[in-house]
């Protein structure tokens, strides 16, 4: 199952956890977590259509003043569509559900309009233990980015409750963007293990170890933007896939 986000927010991504997590059975969740140009410190832009008035009161109790006024603004904007949804089911445009390419909007196009070039898919021969966080491999993660503000790491620490309850395991995957170009680190944010109290993994693959051997030209052709487009999903994809099976069959299989 994939719950895909349309721009960043810790708070989106405990609510979609949340509810994954109280209505299915998932043994292991795959996350990431928010890259360096992500600087909002504040409710998500769209919370208004997906927070409800009394959603998850124990999470949102321990949030600031002016976090629950931003928040309660969020309710009043979002109040008739909720209002409206408990006389009538949503609609659901059938297009939509039903469109072959629905999703697909960006996997064929070139970096920032630039005509798309199909590039080799394949992946270079990366160990498994090579791509997964451990003593042996610290030098290849850097956790010491720009620091989330006390909005977003409220949340962040608050992913450890579901998980823990439900016995979920959970693997924080960092997804390469265009701005690493060249790097032989893995940038994230913060050290996640310290943060979210519960068992974890924590896999990615430096730039430079995943585009060995690509021109500088040939590099930008796996993205469209920051975002990878088909040429970038394939290959990671198939990178990185040995190491969250790896990361299953050892800790939750």
């Amino acid at each position: 199952m994939l719950l895909g986000t349309n721009w960043q927010g810790m708070d989106l991504q405990y609510v979609l956890l949340r509810d994954l997590l109280d209505h299915r059975k998932a043994r292991m969740v795959v996350m990431s977590m928010p890259i360096p140009e992500f600087t909002s410190d504040r409710p998500h832009v769209q919370a208004f259509r997906w927070l409800r008035f009394g959603d998850f009161p124990e999470v949102l109790a321990g949030l600031s003043p002016v976090s629950k006024t931003m928040l309660y603004g969020d309710y009043v904007l979002g109040a008739p569509r909720q209002w409206l949804s408990k006389i009538r089911p949503n609609l659901v445009d059938p297009h939509l559900t039903e469109s072959p390419t629905f999703g697909t909007h960006y996997k064929d196009l070139g970096y920032y309009g630039a005509p798309f070039v199909r590039e080799d898919r394949n992946p270079p021969a990366i160990p498994v233990a090579d791509m997964i966080y451990s003593p042996a491999t610290a030098a290849s993660f850097n956790f010491n980015g720009a620091r989330l503000g006390p909005y977003q790491l409220h949340f962040v620490k608050a992913l450890a409750d579901p998980l823990r309850r439900t016995g979920t395991y959970l693997a924080l995957l960092h997804v390469t963007v265009a701005g690493e170009i060249g790097s032989g680190v893995i940038p994230e944010r913060m050290p996640w293990a310290d943060l979210v109290n519960t068992p974890l993994s924590i896999v990615g693959i430096p730039d430079a170890v995943l585009f060995a051997g690509k021109s500088s030209e040939q590099y930008y052709h796996y993205f469209f933007d920051q975002h990878m487009n088909t040429n970038g999903k394939m290959l990671f994809t198939r990178a990185i896939a040995p190491a969250l099976i790896a990361i299953y069959e050892q800790h939750v299989r």
